[in-house]
């Protein structure tokens, strides 16, 4: 028996037409041997060998790269003065030991962070306290045997460990770091031997001032020996009418007017130095370290009263309240200058509290007459460290006083400060926010 299978046909696919390929229009007669021909051989090279290439050759496959994923490369700006101070300071802090530099600088920003969030608070990582440890076994090594380690480096591991309880917010551990200092510079011959090592001499004077600023304490270490030189700043007529009335005051009281008047000869001079010659050039001049100098000799003024001692208040005379609150607002202004410089909140973040208004809260209107621009002086610059919720009572006091000598402008408001001293550009979001309150309550 024979099987059939049926298959099926596959359909005929039609072949495609041929390419209209178009002969060469180059012919060659070549009758010498081509080999030994140079200029038959640069023919074949430029003619035939070009199309042969083409059909082989793929292109360059280029990976897109747009303009907002591409690297940012930083621009060397030269060698400005305050940046040759900076570089000059974190020399000396990198000196003793390798990732010490970063922790004092960096992880307490996310700690400061934490803390104006209100946000929980992480505990210190192991590297941290690791570090930290070790730091610590190299200021003891060093203090037992002085040949393990030089002056330098024990001094500048310190000033690293406090820079970082600085800026952590532990405020008894930099005073037990500062406390060391204390002795290892009197060990190490006084800071008039450490102004022969100017890196360390200047890292001590900043980490000293910036825990100062913070604490709102009288600076542990006196001036450098080298500071430049600014221009000296006279009293505006209104603050030379001020003291008088003060030095006439029963009973008067010469060193509490003695303190107003450094506190105000000094805002004034930094004022001098922000708003003219930093204006002008801000590149050209050192910033960091006239700021820092003018802020340790206010720190180092006179203080009467020991704030928060309730009953030292009660006790204190009103000059006596008055040349506090002088001081504090000088104080607040300098730590105002250094938080826009640096744009760390630490320095005021450290002022947010109600000590001036307790101050002045024991002081009536009474005595404010005839020292109403030096009142809202006051009041500005607590509003510009962001006093929170005691805005709305400094509001009221500034709108309660304007009237007072007629102010019906904010430009009036602005002329009212400069004759005490103001620095025109600080603070410029919280300035922008009290100037629409302040046009508010006119309209």
């Amino acid at each position: 028996m024979e099987i059939k299978f049926k298959v099926q046909k596959a359909p005929i696919v039609p072949k495609p037409p041929l390419k209209n390929i178009q002969p060469s229009t180059l012919a060659f007669v070549q009758v010498n041997p081509a080999k030994k021909d140079k200029a038959a051989q640069r023919k074949i090279r430029q003619h035939v060998m070009k199309d042969i290439g083409l059909s082989r050759r793929m292109g360059t496959i280029r990976t897109p790269h747009p303009t907002s994923e591409s690297i940012f490369i930083p621009t060397y700006w030269g060698d400005a003065q305050v940046c040759y101070n900076f570089r000059r300071l974190f020399r000396a802090m990198d000196m003793v030991s390798e990732g010490l530099l970063s922790i004092a600088i960096v992880d307490p920003v996310l700690r400061l962070r934490q803390k104006i969030t209100a946000t929980f608070e992480s505990p210190p990582t192991v590297e941290e306290i690791q570090q930290y440890t070790e730091s610590l076994s190299l200021v003891r090594e060093g203090i037992e045997a002085e040949s393990k380690a030089s002056e330098n480096a024990i001094i500048g591991t310190v000033i690293c460990l406090a820079t970082f309880d600085m800026r952590a917010g532990n405020s008894e551990s930099w005073m037990v770091h500062m406390a060391g200092l204390e002795r290892i510079v009197a060990m190490a011959g006084g800071v008039e031997e450490l102004d022969s090592r100017p890196a360390i001499r200047q890292s001590l004077f900043i980490c000293d001032l910036l825990g100062s600023m913070v604490e709102d304490s009288e600076p542990r270490f006196p001036l450098p020996r080298d500071l430049p030189t600014l221009r000296e700043a006279t009293r505006s007529k209104y603050v030379q009418k001020l003291l008088t009335s003060l030095r006439t005051d029963e009973p008067p009281n010469q060193e509490q007017t003695a303190v107003i008047d450094g506190a105000l000869t000094l805002a004034n001079q930094v004022a001098i130095f922000l708003n003219e010659e930093w204006l002008v050039s801000p590149f050209a001049l050192d910033l960091l370290i006239p700021v820092c100098a003018l802020a340790h000799q206010v720190l180092s003024l006179q203080r009467k009263i020991s704030l928060p001692q309730r009953k030292e208040i009660l006790n204190a005379t009103s000059t006596e309240i008055l040349a506090e609150i002088v001081r504090i607002s000088s104080v607040c202004l300098f730590a105002l200058v250094m938080t826009q410089s640096s744009g760390d909140a630490l320095y005021i973040a450290a002022r947010r509290n109600n000590l001036v208004k307790q101050l002045m809260a024991q002081l009536d209107d009474k005595f404010w007459k005839g020292k109403e621009e030096l009142q809202l002086w006051v009041l500005v610059i607590q509003v510009c460290m962001g006093v929170g919720s005691l805005k709305p009572w400094y509001l009221g006091q500034i709108t309660q006083t304007m009237p007072r000598i007629r102010l019906r402008s904010w430009e009036d408001l602005m002329n009212c400060l400069r004759k005490v001293v103001w620095i025109e550009k600080v603070s410029p979001l919280e300035m922008t926010h009290l100037r629409s309150d302040i046009g508010e309550w006119l309209s």
